[in-house]
């Protein structure tokens, strides 16, 4: 990356470690605006929903964005931290449909005051895992490099719904797909 920045030339991964990250940016960027390099982090499965949807649903509406999640139903924030919305507001910034007054927000929909509940349990979960006793116990229940199993993966959903409201228009998709 470091390379690329300095040559001007464009740069993807797929990385989605938020300080990584961060710290290229900080590092590197301004490089990469003098040289012309165009670098690209989180292009993985990961992001890239939230990023294209959110790109999508700007594409639907007049030019002045605002992004919400009054939608009939809980809304919390997400109870782990994602890079996505970094990666999202980085296109926003670079892009001139979404316009000044964009928001994002990154959040869960919940149906019923249980699900809030359960959220503010796992949310609760992360937070511990930072202490060394949670973490070592967390990381004792799978060793490193296992993971879900091929039958387990062709199971796996994710729902996503991309909401936006301006001036009175709302645009509201969902889009169910397969984890596999």
């Amino acid at each position: 990356m470091v390379a690329c920045a300095a040559a001007g030339t464009d740069y993807v991964d797929l990385t989605d470690e938020p300080e990584f990250v961060d710290l290229m940016w900080l590092r590197h960027h301004q490089t990469a605006v003098a040289s012309g390099a165009r670098i690209v982090h989180s292009c993985g499965f990961d992001s890239i929903p939230h990023d294209l949807g959110v790109y999508y649903t700007a594409q639907q509406l007049p030019a002045r964005i605002h992004y919400e999640s009054a939608l009939h139903s809980w809304v919390v924030p997400m109870p782990m931290p994602t890079i996505d919305p970094q990666v999202v507001r980085r296109s926003a910034r670079a892009l001139e449909r979404y316009g000044p007054d964009f928001r994002y927000a990154h959040c869960m929909q919940v149906k019923k005051l249980f699900g809030v509940a359960a959220t503010g349990g796992v949310a609760t979960l992360f937070t511990s895992a930072q202490l060394k006793s949670t973490r070592d116990w967390l990381l004792a229940r799978k060793r490193s490099g296992e993971g879900s199993t091929v039958e387990q993966r062709a199971r796996g959903r994710f729902r996503v719904r991309f909401h936006g409201r301006t001036a009175g228009i709302v645009f509201d998709v969902v889009e169910n797909a397969s984890a596999a």
